[in-house]
């Protein structure tokens, strides 16, 4: 083993999780510098309800309801139609006054202050006018956090102290929020696209509830706060269908709670702070309390109890934690680590040759096929089970999956481990198909996503060490094994008979057996055609003991 490779490989790793830490703590990942905005639609703040039970009842399986707010009665009805509220969205996006007065507005414009909510209000005045509606009878206007308090809804993002004794509409199904139905609804609609697209493509789940943010400064000069989610849990969104429209549905999304990582980093590299794991038993509101503690001596550092709905991402992140040289033995010193950073010292770099995948040498390395694969195909799982380290590359539908699941169930075969992942989700789905296909389905542990609980996974390796041997019949798969090679043996046998010179004629048999194909297309006598093809066999079944003669 190379110490001048080994050195190297660590310096690279190093390097590598250097690049993702400054990538994944600037202020532009919202993991760091998270901004709350009510016009954004990846996003749903939550109101009116107390963390922990939020999350106790997350966590113990209940399934919530998001509420909004009940829809207001002076509302015209000409204005819920469907015709309207084209002629409104496009009319946001055209009308120049609408523009000009949100651009004034600047950040204040959240489409739920009463000014946003005038700005809008004169846009579908003109809106009518446009349609030829009648003009609309003048209502005073007041913005969405009064119209939630007439509601009895306490509008506060800054959630309340759990409470001994809480009140019902903190213990029911439902979620409250200060969105109106309509807005709720479009902005649950575009979380769950968003979600739902990056789920399938990449297998990673970045949908979370946000419990809980720390607002700090990154100086004592400073005056920009930032605001960064503590606390992240994963979720998932139902859409059922009602008589009354659509009810969005929120369920545990099956991961444990975790600490935003990201900042976890951000704050031990520049301030020294460690933000610990959340422990088992721990509620948020303790975790909170904890926290308080470790950053008093920080002015303007505050913990601020919001819940919020939205997309995070930090792939990259779980990268930087899994390639901590103290959670391994001796990180660089892994031969395959050391080829992706130095390369192999038998890469040739250029495309292999097929091999005769018939010769008893080259056919013994591959214990056993699962799939049909052609010679390029076999080639390349020979160069695998000879610890070869190569690139398969081809357009879509030329046998790459086929060939991989050859290989893992060849690796299997000679009882090695397989590592396989794929940057998107069909990919794995598609490898995972045609394993369970071939009987091996119970040898896969599928990690689909990274919201898998630890204690499934767990559970997942526990059952597979326990698959029973007798599962698996060793003399069935020796009798089938001997009689696939009997079968290869004749082809085999046949075609080297085939290809073979008749003595010393220079005419080999393959030769006069395609003289008999064209010679039934000019002949008309049957008989002779029979006789003719009854010596052309005997010769060619006997032809192996007569070889070494001479015919002519």
């Amino acid at each position: 083993m190379s110490t001048e490779k080994i050195i190297f490989a660590q310096r690279s790793i190093a390097k590598l999780r250097e690049k993702i830490l400054v990538g994944s703590t600037t202020n532009r990942n919202k993991l760091i510098n998270f901004k709350h905005q009510d016009k954004k639609r990846d996003q749903v703040r939550i109101v009116d309800e107390v963390i922990d039970q939020i999350y106790s009842d997350l966590s113990g399986g209940k399934i919530f309801t998001f509420k909004p707010l009940p829809e207001e009665e002076k509302e015209p009805k000409e204005e819920q139609t469907q015709k309207f509220l084209d002629a409104f969205e496009i009319a946001k996006r055209e009308d120049e006054v609408f523009k000009k007065e949100v651009e004034e507005l600047g950040e204040l414009y959240d489409g739920g202050n009463k000014e946003s909510l005038q700005i809008e209000r004169n846009l579908k005045d003109r809106v009518r006018k446009q349609l030829g509606l009648e003009k609309r009878q003048s209502i005073d206007i007041i913005g969405i956090e009064e119209y939630a308090k007439k509601h009895n809804i306490d509008p506060n993002y800054e959630l309340p102290e759990t409470n001994k004794e809480l009140s019902g509409k903190h213990t029911d199904k439902y979620i409250q929020t200060i969105l109106k139905p309509k807005d709720l609804e479009r902005k649950i609609t575009s979380i769950r696209r968003l979600s739902k697209t990056t789920l399938t493509e990449k297998g990673v789940n970045t949908l979370y509830i946000a419990i809980g943010f720390l607002e700090w400064v990154e100086s004592e000069s400073s005056d920009d706060k930032i605001l960064s989610p503590l606390l992240l849990m994963p979720v998932e969104l139902e859409d059922k269908k009602t008589k009354k429209g659509s009810e969005f549905m929120l369920s545990t999304g099956g991961g444990d709670i975790q600490v935003n990582i990201a900042l976890k980093a951000k704050l031990e590299k520049d301030f020294g702070i460690i933000l610990r794991e959340l422990e088992e038993e721990e509620t948020p509101e303790q975790y909170f309390k904890s926290i308080k503690e470790n950053i008093s001596k920080k002015d303007r550092w505050k913990i601020k109890k919001f819940i919020t709905l939205g997309h995070f991402y930090f792939a990259k992140m779980a990268m930087y934690y899994d390639l901590d040289p103290n959670n391994w033995e001796n990180l660089g010193s892994q031969e395959t680590l050391q080829d992706i950073f130095s390369g192999s010292d038998s890469a040739s770099g250029i495309e292999n040759e097929d091999y005769e995948v018939d010769k008893k040498e080259i056919a013994d390395k591959i214990p056993i096929l699962i799939n049909s694969a052609d010679a390029s195909q076999l080639s390349s799982i020979i160069d695998v089970m000879d610890g070869k380290n190569i690139a398969i590359q081809g357009p879509p539908g030329t046998g790459k999956s086929q060939t991989i699941s050859n290989i893992i169930g060849a690796a299997l075969a000679k009882k090695q481990t397989v590592l396989f992942c794929a940057e998107k989700k069909p990919a794995l789905d598609v490898v995972y198909k045609k394993l369970v296909a071939a009987g091996l389905g119970d040898f896969c542990l599928k990690i689909v996503n990274t919201a898998v609980r630890k204690s499934e996974v767990l559970e997942g390796i526990k059952n597979r060490l326990n698959i029973s041997k007798q599962s698996f019949n060793e003399n069935t798969y020796k009798i089938e094994k001997q009689k696939e090679e009997e079968v290869k043996n004749k082809l085999i046998e046949y075609k080297e008979i085939l290809h073979s010179d008749i003595g010393n004629s220079g005419i080999q048999v393959c030769d006069i057996s395609g003289f008999t194909s064209k010679f039934a297309h000019i002949s008309k006598t049957k008989i002779f055609l029979d006789i003719f093809n009854n010596q052309m066999h005997q010769l060619i079944n006997s032809f192996e003991q007569m070889k070494s003669d001479e015919f002519i």
